[in-house]
């Protein structure tokens, strides 16, 4: 029986954990935080390719996708139309591209299924602090350590790197830019309806000499029972990223802004919840040969791609999400046969074009 350790409880380590959980596999997961779900709940996801929808569909069938087609559209004078001339930064300009899937049911409530059929076998509050690639064995922050025959890694490439402490062989000589752009994301729970559109609108606001924009969405990441759920994302440059002082009067400004933009606001708010980001979105994956970067170690994050997931034609077309999940189907297609390892049901990966590219 091979003892498969996965590094990760998000989306896509509880993914993989469900499609190896088989009476030949033995699954181990390790997670940092306090819970499961990762990026997919509290961060900053949303869906743009058939084969991600799919992935999902195949973990969970009940869980029906509906496909968005709107324009996003800004706010101008109090009222929301074209985007028009307005300019926008390449992590912004992600969520203005159509179209995107949409779950009828939260993130939240995803997480909760996945984790309610697989995350017996995840341990919370355990990190890795280093991987003996020799020794196939992980030492845990607690100096604890973990013996694997097969370890799938769902965080990044550069995280396992460093964990390593070796650099990953069979990486592009080119190295494309790397973006970090960091920001906050309010979530918002109202007993009143503040916009109708399914996707994204525009709110510009100004801080000081700043020209800013709240880009506000119809969340599917969270919400109660009965309120409108909405999310919106400010990225922020790194003087207000860097000066908590500047990063709250930021969000005041913001809040001060959607008052005035949505009178009822201020009564209707049920639920209010502020996150920083370090990193939003935009980060740009490097090329690898094969998801196997070491010896029976597989890393299935968003900063790499194989010429299988993104050949030369379509360089850097996915991104986030989309380019996580259709490593995980390239790990369950290509990797895991290889590995000898049983999944619970056949997953293929989608042979359909791409539906939606992100905007370069």
């Amino acid at each position: 029986m091979s003892k498969v350790v996965i590094v990760g409880a998000g989306v896509a380590g509880l993914g993989l954990a469900k499609q190896l959980s088989s009476s030949l596999v033995e699954i181990s997961g390790l997670e940092k935080d306090l819970r499961g779900g990762g990026r997919f709940e509290i961060g900053h996801q949303r869906v743009y390719t058939a084969e991600a929808r799919d992935f999902m569909t195949d973990l969970l069938p009940d869980t029906a996708w509906s496909l968005v087609e709107e324009p996003p559209f800004a706010l101008r004078k109090g009222e929301f139309g074209p985007l028009g001339d307005m300019e926008f930064s390449a992590p912004e300009s992600f969520y203005l591209a159509t179209p995107f899937w949409q779950p009828a049911a939260t993130y939240h409530s995803i997480v909760e299924k996945l984790w309610s059929q697989v995350g017996e076998s995840f341990r919370l509050r355990t990190q890795v602090a280093s991987v003996d690639l020799a020794n196939k064995s992980l030492l845990l922050v607690s100096g604890e350590k973990v013996a694997y025959d097969k370890l799938l890694w769902t965080s990044t490439l550069a995280s396992l790197g460093k964990a390593t402490g070796e650099t990953p062989k069979g990486i592009a000589k080119k190295k494309p830019p790397v973006i970090e752009t960091g920001g906050i994301t309010l979530d918002l729970d109202t007993s009143a309806s503040l916009f109708a559109q399914a996707n994204t609108v525009v709110i510009p606001f100004r801080y000081k000499d700043h020209k800013l924009k709240g880009l506000g969405m119809q969340a599917p990441w969270s919400g109660t029972a009965g309120a409108h759920s909405y999310r919106f994302l400010v990225f922020l440059e790194d003087a207000l990223l860097e000066d908590r002082e500047e990063l709250a009067k930021v969000v005041r400004a913001f809040k001060r802004e959607l008052t005035r933009t949505f009178p009822d606001l201020e009564k209707a708010e049920s639920r209010e919840r502020i996150v920083f980001h370090p990193s939003l979105s935009g980060e740009i994956p490097v090329s690898v040969r094969s998801l196997e970067i070491y010896p029976d170690v597989v890393c299935v994050g968003s900063d790499l791609y194989t010429e299988e997931v993104s050949p030369d034609k379509q360089e850097f077309a996915l991104r986030n999400l989309d380019l996580t999940l259709r490593n995980c189907l390239d790990f369950l297609d290509i990797t895991a046969p290889q590995w000898q390892l049983k999944t619970q049901q056949p997953v293929l990966a989608s042979t359909a074009p791409l539906e939606a590219l992100q905007p370069e």
